[in-house]
């Protein structure tokens, strides 16, 4: 039996999983970074994107998305790989 399912699946789900999350934590991360330098004001997205860019909350991006996806394409081969043999 192939493990390629297991290894797409793995890889596929985490690449989705960074692309999403990690505007949204550099979002949160710089939102909590803005609260301490202004504790009386809370900024919109729309403020923090024209402070540094838009763009600016996929920095950093392909870093992570060379670190996660081999990680899980790895840790779901593993895991199918262990389970079958668990089942056999």
């Amino acid at each position: 039996d192939s493990l390629m399912p297991a290894l797409v699946a793995g890889t596929t789900a985490r690449g989705l999983a960074v692309l999403i999350t990690s505007p949204l934590e550099r979002y949160r991360t710089r939102v909590q970074a803005f609260a301490t330098k202004m504790p009386s004001s809370s900024p919109s997205p729309s403020s923090l994107g024209s402070l540094r860019g838009f763009s600016q909350l996929w920095k950093g991006t392909v870093a992570t998305l060379a670190r996660d996806v081999p990680f899980s394409g790895i840790y779901w081969v593993v895991t199918e790989s262990v389970r079958r043999r668990l089942s056999s």
